[in-house]
């Protein structure tokens, strides 16, 4: 993963890349000034677009709408949002754009602090759920992420490494224990 900040620690650009295909771009997304993503770009292996969508939010920043175009298997459709007094998502609903057709749900709680401790996400298509359980260190960033899928568990820990400025700067992923992923965080 390559994250681009500007000088105000706000993210401008997220990029997946996939190891398993020699490092070919799988996720490109663009943020706004508020740290909102407003479009995010998915490709096959890196070499086509397979899907792109555009996000829209409201004065206070919180997200009202989804549209996503595919160029694959993958149907086109609409998010519909639902928030909590504190402006956290706490439903997010796709349709089909064809069928009008609730493909996927995700139903999230947050903690007192705001930050999310639970996703719900419910997949209409196959008839499953996957439940999603976050933990979190004193900075707030996530530090567990235990996926509890139909026929598994997976735990997923994260630790990091910090410059003066107290921003992370590398994340180690770690799934089952093994390790999965390195992040870098480049803050320019």
């Amino acid at each position: 993963s390559r994250y681009i900040f500007n000088n105000k620690n706000s993210l401008l650009k997220r990029y997946i890349f996939c190891l398993k295909d020699e490092g070919q771009l799988s996720y490109e997304g663009i943020y706004d000034a508020h740290n909102n993503k407003i479009q995010e770009k998915i490709y096959n292996y890196g070499k086509e677009l397979s899907m792109e969508a555009f996000f829209d939010y409201n004065s206070t920043n919180q997200i009202v709408k989804g549209i996503a175009q595919s160029y694959s298997h993958i149907p086109s459709g609409y998010w519909k949002y639902q928030h909590d007094k504190s402006g956290n998502v706490i439903s997010e609903d796709y349709f089909t754009k064809s069928e009008n057709f609730l493909r996927n749900s995700n139903k999230k709680e947050y903690d007192s602090q705001d930050r999310l401790k639970k996703n719900i996400s419910f997949n209409n298509h196959r008839g499953e759920t996957t439940t999603y359980f976050f933990r979190y260190d004193e900075k707030d960033n996530v530090i567990e992420k235990k996926t509890i899928h139909p026929n598994s568990i997976t735990t997923e820990t994260f630790s990091y490494k910090f410059d003066q400025k107290d921003n992370w700067v590398e994340k180690h992923i770690f799934l089952n224990g093994k390790p999965s992923e390195y992040v870098v965080r480049t803050i320019i």
